[in-house]
């Protein structure tokens, strides 16, 4: 299509109620064809597509020029720009003038430019607060006149790295930081085979997606049904949006998600979806990337997850059933936030590497069901954390079929159903994690390692009290249900309620039950289980899985003894500290204790929990 001089000039100037534009296909303009054309349009939320790849002079200035509704501009392609007289001429002079909506600049590509083509171009856009240009030189300010006037205070300036850092309303805005597009980090799609394939499914959203297949120069907009080739092995795709407020929101009804077909191995930044450059570290929306490949059994390698500010549920459910996926992404916030991991690998069956998962303090949800059924982990990651939230690790290792020891669990003090179902079904553990905690909580070991048919002794089980069986608490039901060859418990309460419902049903028909002599001996599925013996913590039978078996430990009044140990010996409270040291000798060692309460023994043969009462 071709246009003629002046043919749209301020054609729907100052129609307020105008919400959606025409759409505008032309790519050979004519001399202020769109001059103007939307001016004082304050309802406009949307620019049209802008597909022309060489301009003509005046072509679009003021074109959107006072669109106060106006949140996303078009795609600026055109590389090629006109030869211009004076300030009102350039082509793209005033475009977005005033458009105080506007937060993010389109990309602007071209290397050569013109005299005034970009005056005033965002000024009085009082919102923007990032810019990408690919020039680099100012030329005294002819291209660049006033074009920045009363943008946003603080904000990103993308450009070249051979630019002039250099600042004020026609040059960098003042306040801004500056990043150089060689640093760019784009999520990028590798075709491992040929005729690997790509689209996206919006459901009730539609983000703004851009692809590039000749490596960032020319950019289509991915909508929903587009089905984008990758011929040849090797051959990549970039990926861009702009969509600061999030990718996705509520991911069970407005989910975006990529489709895949053939083998596709992703890189780069998936953060690039939300600031068109992969540079920014922050997800502000919640649910942002929920789903993202869910179900996507072409995908082999996952992108970059560089964020370390992370919002409510912003990667659930992000890889779930991709079952090509082996090893996982970095993860590096400290600082987590509800359900933000919650399913992120379920049904990732190939599997065999689990990220690093550094933080400290945890949020409610936050590693619920992470890794369920990764039926080829064979190693958990490390779980600092000591302190919890509700369901921090709900089922999050349930069905790891592979999985043959837990990793340590320091906390202290639990929080409601924080490890409930954490190892269900996992059927090669042979190897319980230590329970240190005394302050316990409503099922906060529920069904902890219900069905774990490898597993032959308890971890010990050290809080003196249970909580208060108020609405049934539950804190030890079904933890051992089904651990058809465990055949050791060792526990330090006293008082038998509700909070053992079904705790031992079909564990080993015979075995050893170790408990305070105050214990009721009690039994059944909710009790002792019937068939085993009992021995009592006060006789100093209740010997740790993690010692020899020449190495006893009991309690005498306000005395820890240790026989049969080798080195040092030492003594430490629920706190983590250490209260008594025996370098001795002796065949037996005397430790004496501050106070009556739990405490757990450490010595070169393991460690044991004791109670003194």
């Amino acid at each position: 299509m071709t246009l003629a001089e002046r043919c749209y000039l301020a054609m729907f100037a100052s129609c307020k109620s105008l919400t959606q534009a025409p759409a505008l296909p032309a790519t050979t303009l004519a001399n202020y064809c769109y001059c103007e054309m939307f001016r004082g349009c304050t309802s406009l939320t949307q620019a049209p597509e802008l597909p022309a790849t060489t301009l003509a002079e005046g072509c679009y200035t003021s074109m959107f020029y006072g669109c106060t509704s106006l949140t996303q501009a078009p795609e600026l392609p055109a590389t090629t720009l006109p030869v211009e007289s004076n300030v009102e001429s350039g082509c793209y002079s005033n475009m977005f003038s005033g458009c105080t909506s506007l937060t993010q600049a389109p990309a602007l590509p071209a290397t050569t430019l013109a005299d005034f083509c970009y005056s005033s171009m965002f000024r009085g856009c009082t919102s923007l607060s990032q810019i990408r240009v690919s020039f680099d030189d100012w030329n005294d300010g002819l291209h660049t006149d006033r074009w920045v006037a009363d943008v946003a205070p603080t904000g990103t300036f993308i450009c070249p790295k051979a630019l002039a850092l250099e600042y004020g309303e026609d040059r960098i805005p003042e306040g801004w930081t500056v990043q150089y597009v060689e640093d760019l980090n784009y999520l990028t799609f590798t075709a491992e085979e040929d005729g690997s394939t790509f689209g996206i499914v919006n459901g009730r959203n539609s983000p703004n997606v851009l692809y590039s297949l000749d490596g960032g120069k020319i950019w289509t907009f991915l909508a929903e049904g587009d089905t984008v080739r990758l011929a040849h092995k090797g051959d990549k795709a970039l990926l861009k949006g702009n969509n600061p407020h999030g990718f996705s929101q509520n991911y069970s009804e407005y989910q975006s998600s990529f489709k895949m077909t053939g083998k596709i191995a992703a890189s780069g930044s998936v953060m690039s979806l939300i600031d068109g450059t992969g540079l920014s570290s922050e997800i502000r929306g919640v649910e942002c990337f929920g789903s993202l490949f869910e179900n996507c059994t072409s995908l082999t390698q996952a992108p970059e997850l560089p964020a370390v500010t992370l919002a409510n549920y912003c990667y659930a459910y992000m890889f779930r059933g991709c079952t090509s996926l082996t090893r996982a992404p970095e993860l590096p916030a400290t600082t987590l936030a509800e359900y933000c991991y919650s399913n992120m690998f379920s049904d990732c069956t190939s599997l065999v590497q689990a990220p690093e998962l550094p933080a400290a303090t945890l949020a409610r949800g936050c590693y619920s069901e992470m890794f369920s059924v990764c039926t080829s982990l064979t190693k958990a990651p490390a779980l600092i954390a000591t302190t919890l939230a509700k369901t921090c690790y709900y089922e999050m290792f349930r069905g790891c079929t592979v999985l043959s020891k837990a990793p340590a669990l320091p906390a202290t003090t639990l929080a409601d159903a924080c490890y409930s179902y954490m190892f269900s079904s996992c059927t090669s553990l042979t190897e319980a994690p230590e329970l240190p905690a005394t302050t316990l909580a409503k099922n906060c070991y529920y069904s902890m390692f219900s069905g774990c048919t490898s597993l032959t002794k308890a971890p010990n089980l050290p809080a003196p009290e249970l909580p208060a069986p108020v609405n049934k608490n539950f804190c030890y039901g079904s933890i051992f249900l089904n651990c058809t060859n465990l055949s050791e418990i060792s526990v330090a309460f006293n008082v038998w309620d509700d909070n053992t419902s079904w705790w031992v049903k079909n564990v080993a028909p015979t075995g050893t039950f170790i408990c305070p002599k105050a214990l009721a001996l009690e039994y059944g599925v909710d009790r002792i289980p019937e068939g085993w013996t009992v021995e009592y913590v006060e006789e100093g039978s209740g010997v740790s899985s993690a010692l020899s078996d020449n190495i006893t430990v009991w309690t005498d009044d306000l005395t820890v003894h240790v026989c049969g140990a080798e080195g040092e010996v030492s003594l430490y409270d629920v706190s983590g500290k250490r209260v008594a040291v025996s370098n001795s000798a002796d065949e037996e060692r005397t430790l004496s204790v501050p106070a009556k309460g739990a405490y757990v023994v450490r010595m070169n043969g393991g460690s044991s929990v004791v109670l003194v009462r």
